[in-house]
């Protein structure tokens, strides 16, 4: 009975001794664990997946600005503010910022790394830069571009986007459509923009503050036509109506070309166009008569060079039954010794 209470200090010895041990190495354990956990974050943080990862949540909250610089993508002063994040933002349409939702696909070429992000319902590759500390980032991707020709009077105030397109700006001059034939042909100012991510919105105004006609022309071309001045609309719709009524009549064999002639420019190839016309194909008819007469525009390049787009039907009675036929034209004109003239036409 005396040895009984040495065992028990004996036995409370052992048991602190193992509740110590037992906490140290839970403590070290910990301690590893924790390290173990801070290494396989950095070392997730420097996989292409994780750039990925950052920069579409960069996209999200990111201004154009940041995304430019990080891109070097050169952006034309004349673009549409945001237009870039937009394009940015349309590249990577279907695919979500959640990592569970995404596979990726690492590829090296040439020297030069790429990531194929793979989606659900979408995918698409991006350019990886190494770091210099480590790790990868994305370069923002670059758009496709397109350009835009403008021409437009030397007289007219041309916005492109809302931003104004100095008349410095430009790069040359060109013979205004319609005019190629004339000698003494009215000249437009012609504007070359690159750069643009999508087609820019164009207008343009004269001094006064009157707005000019925007249309795609030739070639895809934006042309600007000044509108024809006031004091000169009534004559030259006259002139249009006088000319297009005396050339269809002539056409179909019911004018001689004296009656044409006289609204044709001397000084054009459209005048030995219209005198050699072969009308054989136009068969004889009782009467004819002109009917749904309709202006549809006007225009102006300079102060003696207008335009006039109108259509109508020409009603032909051949006996037995009526024939209509559709006119749409555009008409060129120009003034020689104070009247106008028929410079080139288009059949619409």
């Amino acid at each position: 009975m005396a040895t009984q209470p040495k065992k028990s200090r004996r036995k409370g010895r052992f048991s602190r001794f193992l509740f110590f041990w037992t906490a140290a190495l839970a403590v070290l354990v910990a301690v590893l664990l924790v390290q173990l956990w801070a290494a396989l974050a950095r070392y997730e943080s420097t996989t292409p997946e994780a750039a990925v990862m950052q920069f579409l949540k960069t996209v999200q909250s990111a201004d154009e600005q940041q995304l430019l610089e990080q891109s070097g993508f050169a952006l034309s002063p004349y673009e549409k503010p945001g237009a870039y994040r937009d394009a940015v933002s349309a590249s990577l349409e279907g695919i979500p910022a959640d990592r569970e939702q995404l596979r990726f696909a690492k590829q090296q070429k040439d020297g030069a790394c790429t990531v194929k992000v793979i989606a659900p319902d979408a995918s698409v590759t991006l350019e990886l830069i190494e770091k210099e500390t480590g790790g990868w980032t994305v370069r923002p991707p670059v758009p496709e571009t397109q350009s835009c020709t403008i021409l437009a009077p030397s007289h007219a105030a041309v916005t492109v986007n809302g931003q104004p397109l100095p008349a410095d700006q430009s790069t040359g001059s060109r013979t205004a459509t319609g005019y190629e034939d004339l000698a003494d042909a009215p000249q437009v100012l012609e504007y070359k923009l690159d750069g643009l991510l999508a087609a820019p919105e164009v207008a343009a105004v004269l001094e006064d503050g009157t707005a000019c006609t925007v249309q795609a022309g030739k070639d895809g071309a934006v042309e600007i036509t000044a509108p024809v001045p006031a004091a000169q609309q009534q004559e030259l719709t006259d002139f249009a109506w006088n000319a297009a009524h005396a050339y269809v009549r002539y056409v179909s064999r019911d004018a001689a070309f004296g009656e044409v002639d006289v609204y044709l420019h001397p000084d054009t190839p459209l005048r030995e166009t219209v005198r050699t016309f072969d009308t054989y194909w136009y068969t004889d008819h009782n009467s004819a008569t002109f009917a749904n007469e309709e202006l549809l525009a006007t225009g102006s390049v300079s102060d003696t060079c207008c335009w006039v787009e109108l259509k109508l039907e020409y009603l032909v009675d051949i006996g037995y039954r009526e024939v209509t036929i559709p006119v749409h034209y555009r008409l060129y004109a120009a003034q020689l010794d104070g009247a106008w003239k028929l410079v080139s036409m288009e059949s619409l």
